[in-house]
């Protein structure tokens, strides 16, 4: 038997519009479902984690669909950002092929930029853009912020 106490849990809500500072926390594989545009087709969902300011320690996962059937664009942006965490480079990137394991994504930290909350009826967020994560220059946004001018 497990004992669950409701009253811990912390609302559902989606991440405010942001900037973030994450870490990748894990990965796992999954295929499209049947009603999806490209059945059967495999995808990695990486659970990333806020590191600090005040949303510290909440999730935002990052769906990454995978080639063949899906164009690498989520791939390369999250191996870009990788530069100087891992063993890729630039050249690595732009040159050619290489084997990229769920595992080589663990721990890799970036900056998410969460730019609006799409409409649903669970209602969430995507990160709309990742940039390197620079520990000198970095800044948490605090609860006022915002990307509106």
């Amino acid at each position: 038997m497990v004992k669950v106490n409701f009253a811990e849990i912390k609302d559902f809500e989606p991440l405010p519009v942001g900037r973030y500072h994450f870490a990748v926390t894990d990965v796992d594989s999954g295929e499209t479902g049947e009603d999806s545009k490209k059945p059967g087709s495999p995808y990695w969902t990486a659970e990333c984690k806020v590191q600090d300011g005040p949303h510290q320690g909440r999730n935002q996962n990052v769906w990454i669909g995978l080639p063949p059937n899906y164009e690498p664009y989520g791939m390369v942006n999250i191996l870009r950002v990788s530069v100087g965490q891992h063993q890729w480079t630039e050249e690595q990137l732009k040159d050619g092929e290489f084997d990229v394991e769920m595992d080589d994504l663990l721990g890799l930290e970036f900056v998410g930029i969460v730019r609006k909350q799409r409409k649903s009826k669970e209602g969430y967020t995507e990160i709309g853009r990742m940039e390197p994560y620079d520990p000198d220059t970095w800044e948490p946004e605090d609860e006022d912020s915002s990307l509106l001018p």
